[in-house]
């Protein structure tokens, strides 16, 4: 009878260590399995990401102090264990009755655990602010317009303003454009302003620049008359090449200078057959693109030196444009002195948007700006302007297919570049085929928005904030937050205080 329990005790007691070990095996196999776990982790670092822009938009359109933080580092560990202990009778025990047999007991323990361990910085060091404060460089806007991202998403994303400056009667007159949401009257000119430009053909692109550097050298003093001579002479060109200068001629006569080559980007008009600017005639051909010619008189046409870019002979371009007669100054069209497009920071970018989502959410009845969603225009044919301006139609969502478009170039240069009125439905003039383009939502952003039905959402000072999954609603917001952060990738570190960085397209009177 013992010996029987003791068999069948130790067979259940067999069979539970295997079972144990079993799990055990289970267990390390879904430790080691890590790679399910890595691209969690970056979906939870998408989530941290995505949130914190959009609590910074949301504090911004709240005009509160901005709060930046950083995900460093992820880490993820997991360990897994198991054990168990039992007793059972061996033999007749000496301390209990002749053929007592104690009652089996198991002890069975198994745990498995896992987590990252991450960082998360405070971003609010000196160099930190310097970089966000920064201008945004017009060789990344370049760079955007070369991604073919739209460029009226990048102006009302990257441009705070425009100023256009003429002279009348020896006064100097300015008129500013701003590129401000909470005022409809402003943001409808600074849209005309630019759209003419951009029906112009106004874009960026690359190019070498040279600086000279000292005075002219006679060809006879780089001439060696001796093999030592000549050593220190080859010395001297690999220092120079190395240094990125190079030895020049100069005219056609026996002299030379230092020259440094190194690139640049500016402002210019396209050119071809859907360019708008190659109808205006006396339009100087260094202002198009790929005409850049550093032996001009203007050798620095629309190149950013300092945060400027700067444009010259522009007066028979806003002599079609009639840009000056937008704000009824009645100013002579050939006085126009010059245009200055000024570029946002980082952290100005950040304000815009929240005034963007301020005028959607929190409007300002008082000044006069009620509910509204900031559009932008997308798609617009080269050399066409839209008649009217984006004003969220059909419940707040995208318009697609937009026809009240103008091709600028047939607009007569004595007629105010007005487009005329859309075409009416159903008739030839807007047949299927005609030129549309897109009003698309610059952000949108819901408050109360269900959580499960949102990808981004935060919840700040007692109030729940959300992007839309509606492709109508959400429009370009989520490319918008993704060029944001790019550009805080971009810059988060300066050497030197910023500098205000205004491109000026300069006519003279």
């Amino acid at each position: 009878m013992t010996n029987g329990l003791c068999r069948a005790a130790r067979g259940a007691a067999l069979a539970m260590a295997a079972a144990i070990l079993g799990s055990g095996l289970a267990g390390c196999a879904i430790v080691d399995q890590f790679s399910g776990r890595a691209i969690e982790y970056n979906l939870q670092a998408e989530q941290a990401n995505d949130q914190q822009l959009l609590l910074n938009v949301v504090r911004a359109s709240q005009r509160r102090p901005l709060q930046f933080t950083g995900l460093q580092s992820i880490t993820g560990t997991a360990s897994a264990s198991a054990g168990t202990t039992w007793t059972f009778p061996f033999g007749e025990a000496t301390h209990r009755p002749k053929g007592a047999v104690s009652p089996d007991s198991f002890v069975f323990t198994n745990s498995m655990s896992g987590g990252p361990t991450f960082t998360v910085p405070v971003l609010d060091t000196q160099e930190f602010y310097q970089g966000i404060l920064n201008p945004i460089s017009l060789q990344i806007f370049d760079f955007y317009v070369e991604q073919n991202y739209p460029k009226e998403l990048l102006f009302d994303l990257l441009v705070s303003q425009a100023s256009v400056a003429w002279t009348e009667g020896g006064t100097r007159h300015e008129k500013i454009y701003r590129n401000t949401p909470s005022s409809d009257e402003e943001l409808a000119q600074f849209h005309t302003l630019i759209e003419y430009l951009l029906a112009m053909g106004l874009t960026t692109e690359r190019i070498e620049t040279t600086t000279d550097f000292g005075p002219p050298i006679e060809a006879a003093r780089l001439t060696p008359s001796s093999s030592a001579d000549m050593a220190q002479v080859l010395d001297s060109y690999a220092q120079l090449s190395t240094a990125g200068i190079e030895l020049a001629q100069q005219g056609k006569d026996k002299t030379y200078h230092l020259e440094k080559k190194k690139s640049g980007y500016r402002l210019c008009f396209t050119k071809g057959d859907s360019s708008a600017a190659n109808e205006v005639t006396g339009l100087d051909e260094n202002l198009f693109c790929g005409q850049f010619r550093k032996t001009q008189k203007n050798s620095n046409q629309g190149v950013e030196i300092n945060g400027n870019s700067e444009l010259s002979g522009l007066s028979p371009l806003f002599e079609r444009l009639g840009v000056n007669r937008m704000d009824g100054s009645g100013a002579p069209r050939a006085a126009l002195v010059s245009l200055n497009i000024s570029i946002r920071s980082t952290e100005s970018i950040i304000y815009y948007l929240g005034e963007v989502v301020r005028r959607q959410l929190f409007p300002e009845l008082e000044i006069g700006a009620p509910p509204r969603i900031i559009q932008t225009k997308t798609h617009v044919p080269a050399g066409y302007i839209p008649q009217s301006d984006c004003n969220a139609e059909n419940g707040g969502g995208a318009t697609y297919g937009k026809t009240d478009l103008q091709l600028l170039r047939h607009i007569s240069a004595n007629a105010t570049p007005v487009p005329g009125p859309a075409p009416a439905a159903g008739s030839s003039a807007a047949a299927d085929n005609a030129p549309v383009y897109y009003c698309e939502n610059l952000l949108y952003v819901a408050k109360g928005f269900s959580l499960s039905g949102a990808f981004i959402s935060v919840d700040y000072d007692g109030g729940s904030y959300a992007l839309s999954n509606d492709i109508k609603l959400a429009g370009r917001s989520y490319q918008v937050l993704e060029l944001v952060k790019q550009l805080l990738a971009l810059n988060t570190s300066a050497k030197q205080l910023p500098a205000a960085n205004v491109l000026s397209i300069i006519t003279t009177p």
